[in-house]
């Protein structure tokens, strides 16, 4: 995802190439000029492997599921925009 001005509200997820589907589905939680937050909120569990005990519940909420940051000077191929929170007019 390059030069894209994002919003809050976006919907965006992350891919990998040799996979046709997200890993991971976030919304876009806050903007500045010179960077964007994601907070994941769903996970491809098989990608991911993730495991339902619930010592790793809170690992999995903590980095998996969390919100992060991310600059618009460096690049991210595997962002891609799914829904734009812009109604024109």
């Amino acid at each position: 995802m390059n030069n894209i001005n994002l919003k809050v509200g976006d919907l965006v997820c992350k891919k990998v190439p040799h996979l046709d589907r997200p890993i991971k589905i976030g919304v876009v939680v806050n903007t500045t000029n010179k960077s964007f937050f994601i907070h994941w909120t769903s996970v491809d569990n098989n990608y991911f492997m993730t495991k339902n005990d619930s010592i790793f519940a809170e690992l999995n909420k903590s980095y998996l599921l969390g919100t992060h940051a991310y600059f618009y000077e460096q690049e991210y191929p595997f962002l891609q925009l799914l829904n734009s929170s812009y109604f024109d007019g």
